[in-house]
């Protein structure tokens, strides 16, 4: 069982759903979710209002055997004295069965012996090949990303965003890290790590911690995580720090279309096509209302009906914010705003063709107030 396994464990013994949670410790719902669903895992801050809420200790939440058996107590204590009471053994009984567990033991402690020799084995080539490429590397190891535990070798640290040109999709952001154990000959960087390779900024001492700034396209990285990078008499260390991933949905929208319902007759036909807007970070308290003019939110978008890669019929997104004459602009604009939470729009279609076609789709497009755009495509089960 994964840690976001044993959370959604205990949230369910408590019976409370993923948004009341999410309302005690502060957080967004989506955050819960990603917890439970192992994507994603909580700050030290976190654990520890997990561990209080729960009445665990941290060490419990990282270990779940533990917490099955508080959460079992008081059962498996009634089933141990009802199993006693009615199930009385004959004599020799526990003798033979101590004798046949301890075979089974002796039987699986030598299995793991050799498990444990092959991994040390395989650790040793894997240790020579890191070395090679250290060498290599003039010193420098890139170490897979890792989800960080309680030891994260951190006391503290603090991502923000500095400024953001919503033309260009650049963001600037500050990093502040402080490592447990480091000195005055440490050399430090950070290090914005994803799927297609990394950044590296080097950072300066200052007051105890170690600080950076790193200005990046948002749309070139792809589930990026950070990382501090300490070296010190060349030996290098790679502690992780955070996700920027839920960072950086702010600054852009997460569109998805879906096919509600479509009926045919004949050649007629009707259909309902419903897009989903969300931006993931609108209910995060984390963020604070400096952030709120860089907020991402719909303005206009459009779904268009394909038959055979010709274009049918083409309907309107209404995001609340038509209006072109300026009569209620405030209004619009707060409506739209109001919008990029996580809101379905649904547009309807229904007409007849001249001639029945072999495929149809639609495809629909989204346009945020920064003028990005967002796209996709929506296929049905039509037969010609």
């Amino acid at each position: 069982m994964t840690t976001g396994e044993k959370i959604a464990q205990l949230r369910r013994l408590k019976e409370i759903s993923q948004e009341e949670l999410a309302e005690k410790l502060g957080i967004s719902r989506q955050a819960v979710s990603k917890w439970e669903a192992g994507t994603a895992t909580p700050s030290t801050d976190n654990f520890k209002e997990l561990s209080r809420l729960f009445g665990v200790s941290v060490d419990e939440l990282l270990y779940p055997d533990d917490i099955e058996v508080k959460a079992d107590a008081e059962t498996s204590n009634e089933a141990k004295l009802s199993s006693k009471k009615e199930n009385a053994r004959p004599a020799g009984f526990w003798k033979r069965y101590k004798t046949a567990i301890i075979g089974v033991c002796g039987c699986a402690a030598a299995v793991w012996l050799i498990v444990l020799q092959i991994q040390l084995f395989s650790l040793g080539r894997e240790l020579d090949r890191v070395r090679e490429i250290a060498q290599n590397a003039g010193g420098v190891v890139t170490i897979p990303q890792y989800i960080p535990t309680q030891d994260s070798q951190l006391t503290d640290w603090n991502v923000s965003v500095s400024d953001y040109d919503p033309q260009q999709g650049q963001i600037t952001l500050e990093f502040q890290a402080t490592p447990e154990t480091y000195s005055e000959n440490t050399q430090a960087s950070f290090s914005i790590k994803d799927k297609t390779g990394s950044i590296a900024c080097e950072a300066i001492l200052e007051n105890g911690s170690f600080y950076a700034q790193a200005s990046l396209l948002i749309d070139d990285l792809q589930e990026p995580d950070l990382y501090l990078m300490l070296t010190e008499g060349g030996e290098v260390k790679n502690i992780y720090v955070q996700s920027l991933q839920e960072m950086f949905t702010y600054f852009r929208l997460q569109c998805d279309g879906h096919l509600e319902h479509m009926n045919r007759t004949g050649q007629r036909w009707e259909a309902t096509v419903g897009v989903m807007v969300v931006n993931q970070s609108f209910y995060n308290s984390m963020y604070d209302s400096e952030l709120e003019k860089w907020r991402a939110y719909p303005v206009s978008g459009s779904v268009t009906l394909y038959a055979d890669g010709k274009e049918i019929s083409r309907q309107q997104l209404d995001f609340g914010n038509d209006k072109t004459d300026g009569s209620d602009q405030a209004a619009d604009l707060n409506a739209a705003q109001e919008a990029a939470g996580e809101t379905v729009y649904f547009t309807h279609f229904s007409g007849e063709f001249e001639e029945n076609p072999s495929e149809v789709w639609f495809e629909y497009e989204v346009v945020d107030n920064f003028k990005h755009g967002y796209t996709g495509r929506i296929d049905t089960s039509w037969v010609g």
